[in-house]
């Protein structure tokens, strides 16, 4: 927790939003069912304790795997979704406070495609602030097509729009599909930012610890910093977030 802590404060200082994750399903085993409720409250009260606000809740990567404990899975978790807002709002009316977390789930990517999108619980999409579609192993045609598709089915069952957070997309590259620091095609990006729909890009390195590639950088990254720097105004990333890796 000192990490995160570490991280969500810089991250406050830069004026960023960060994503914070709840639970991952290939570390699921290290709880206990009966145990997920108390969880969930336990780190939203953590967060909300030390001052953060205006994160957005992964609550659970990948919902619709079946890794998870049934309350965790996409048929049901919009009731901790729920959870996690009744504790903002209790934490809120208790000390006086306007804190906001936007609460939401990633899909797997066989969920993030326009037939099974179309597919989505009306109640799922009632419970969460936003959607976290992943990209992963998808066309780019395919990602403009879930996208509409996105935005019809928030049309269908929600009381208004949302927002669409793209924040894992993994593509092998052609030449070596078994790279360590392969990522996201960043076609998607394109069409992402076409569609008003952010887009972030996961480079395995990444998922290393510590991040080795995290200042030197891949092709992959050193392309996604130059696209996000154009749009930001900014020649390059600023040099704290260069050397967050050193802190870490």
């Amino acid at each position: 927790m000192a990490r995160l802590r570490r991280v969500l404060d810089r991250a406050k200082a830069l004026d960023m939003a960060p994503i914070v994750n709840y639970f991952y399903q290939n570390g699921i085993h290290r709880i206990q069912e009966e145990c997920v409720g108390t969880a969930i409250d336990n780190a939203t009260q953590w967060l909300l304790e030390r001052g953060y606000d205006g994160l957005i809740i992964d609550l659970v990567n990948e919902c619709g795997s079946e890794a998870y404990w049934p309350s965790l899975r996409l048929d049901a978790v919009h009731e901790m979704v729920y959870r996690v807002k009744d504790n903002v709002d209790l934490y809120n009316t208790r000390t006086r406070n306007e804190r906001t977390f936007y609460v939401g789930t990633s899909l797997l990517p066989r969920w993030s495609v326009a037939p099974r999108i179309a597919e989505l619980p009306a109640r799922y999409i009632q419970a969460v602030d936003l959607l976290m579609p992943h990209g992963n192993g998808l066309s780019t045609e395919q990602i403009r097509e879930a996208i509409t598709a996105m935005r019809a089915r928030i049309a269908q069952v929600a009381r208004q729009p949302m927002p669409i957070v793209y924040n894992e997309d993994i593509q092998a590259t052609p030449d070596d599909p078994d790279a360590t620091d392969n990522g996201g095609d960043l076609a998607h990006f394109d069409v992402c930012l076409e569609m008003d729909v952010s887009w972030g890009n996961l480079i395995r390195s990444h998922q290393q610890v510590p991040c080795e590639d995290w200042v030197e950088g891949s092709e992959v990254q050193r392309a996604w910093f130059g696209k996000t720097s154009a749009l930001a105004g900014t020649p390059k990333p600023p040099h704290s977030v260069l050397k967050l890796y050193y802190r870490i």
